[in-house]
């Protein structure tokens, strides 16, 4: 699962994010490429590590393994209902 900071990035975040990777990276800007992809990771766990946010930290208070909402009935299920009256 991919993560997406929340917009506007925290720039006290960002700078440690940067800082964190700097010897890596040698300053260059990340790219979208799958080269800095672990880089990628790396600066996010750094970002989130100095206070930045990020979209969706709130998944709610119910347990993971109770749905939203049902899942609508399977094609067998209708027709099965349909005829058992």
């Amino acid at each position: 699962m991919s993560r997406v900071a929340k917009q506007p990035l925290d720039p006290a975040a960002v700078a440690a994010a940067d800082a964190a990777l700097a010897d890596m990276t040698g300053g260059r800007p990340l790219t979208m490429g799958p080269e800095d992809a672990d880089l990628r990771r790396m600066w996010m766990d750094h970002y989130v590590a100095s206070g930045g946010k990020l979209e969706n930290e709130d998944w709610g208070e119910g347990p993971a393994d109770e749905p939203v909402e049902e899942c609508p009935p399977t094609e067998e299920e209708t027709f099965a209902w349909f005829f058992s009256a």
